[in-house]
């Protein structure tokens, strides 16, 4: 039982003789530790003593000294304090970005008894992400907690659990994902325009800001893809065939935005202006190929998603180009062109 927030109890202290009987003799105890009262005689050779623990002792084990006449013995003893409440000071923000990366928060943690006694007994955590390393003794029942966050794209709060013995408490921990970050990308897939069907490939790196569950960012994409075409004519009264190659490298700079989506996805959404180069090549069966080369503007907006794959950071992205008269002669007017790509996206700081 506990009195005045002390834990008490009681000590047995048997006396024999050297025949191993039991004896009355006058018995004296102390402890360092312990408070001992009077030890009072149940029957021949035999004692038992109050044995009062203060409030705020820490150590496990306490030392008792029994003295008879000339026979002195000694015990240790076992301090049992069950841990029955955990309590963690609140703490602000923590920031989870790369700023932060390989340091660590720490925890401010108490343990008690039901008694209000502190118990040295060291808290454990546990969290759905991050991880918690082993608790440091700051004093009596107080201790850090050491924790390290991970590193974050959006605000969040992790919901983690201090455990000390049967004793737990759980703590909200407020995630807050840095406000500037840079990614980059690779795709490659399908052009579609005018019939024609073509390699494409895309790149890109981007600069984002964070506001609350979104990302507001702007992005610079290099992108390129190829089609080519042919078809029948009549030359001089003889079939002919008229095949067309044409080469889009383009510069594009997009505003581009990112959220999350039933925490299963990542959705992206861009839209930009920029120039491209138009290359093209044609020829007529029995005559000599002509290319020609002219610069139009570029107007293209897409639509892409992510799976919340860690391991497999991949996007499917559908892309809609529209690019203005390059001025050949080979060619003329604007063209517009679907793009399927697929690749993944990365981020670098």
């Amino acid at each position: 039982m506990a009195e005045g927030g002390a834990a008490t109890s009681s000590v047995l202290v048997r006396i024999l003789d050297s025949a191993g009987n039991l004896t009355d003799a006058k018995l004296a105890l102390e402890s360092a530790l312990a408070k001992l009262g009077k030890p009072a005689r149940l029957e021949s050779g035999t004692f038992r003593a109050s044995l009062l623990v203060p409030a705020g002792t820490m150590e496990d084990v306490i030392e008792i000294t029994a003295r008879a006449g000339q026979a002195v013995a000694k015990a240790a003893f076992s301090i049992s304090q069950v841990a029955t409440t955990v309590t963690i000071t609140p703490r602000g923000p923590i920031r989870a970005d790369d700023s932060t990366r390989g340091q660590l928060e720490v925890l401010d943690v108490a343990v008690v008894d039901a008694a209000g006694n502190p118990v040295n007994e060291a808290p454990k955590g546990s969290a759905r992400i991050g991880e918690f390393r082993e608790a440091i003794r700051v004093g009596p029942g107080r201790w850090a907690l050491p924790y390290r966050p991970p590193r974050i794209s959006e605000d969040t709060t992790v919901e983690a659990v201090v455990t000390a013995g049967a004793a737990s408490a759980n703590v909200t921990l407020e995630l807050q994902a840095g406000r500037f970050a840079f990614g980059g990308g690779a795709k490659a897939g399908l052009a579609v325009a005018g019939g024609g069907l073509g390699p494409a490939l895309s790149g890109e790196g981007v600069a984002w800001t964070h506001v609350g569950r979104h990302h507001l960012g702007l992005m610079l994409e290099l992108s390129w893809w190829m089609r080519s075409s042919s078809s029948s004519t009549t030359v001089g009264g003889s079939p002919s065939s008229y095949q067309t190659t044409q080469y889009y490298p383009s510069l594009l700079v997009s505003a581009a935005w990112q959220t999350r989506l039933a925490d299963r996805w990542t959705i992206w959404a861009t839209m930009g202006l920029g120039a491209g180069l138009v290359s093209n090549h044609a020829q007529l069966d029995g005559q000599p190929a002509v290319s020609e080369q002219g610069v139009a503007p570029v107007v293209s907006g897409s639509v892409s998603g992510s799976p919340l794959l860690r391991s497999v950071p991949i996007c499917l992205e559908a892309r809609l180009t529209w690019i203005g008269d390059p001025g050949l002669t080979t060619m003329s007017g604007s063209s517009t062109t679907f793009l399927l790509l697929l690749g993944y996206r990365f981020d670098v700081g």
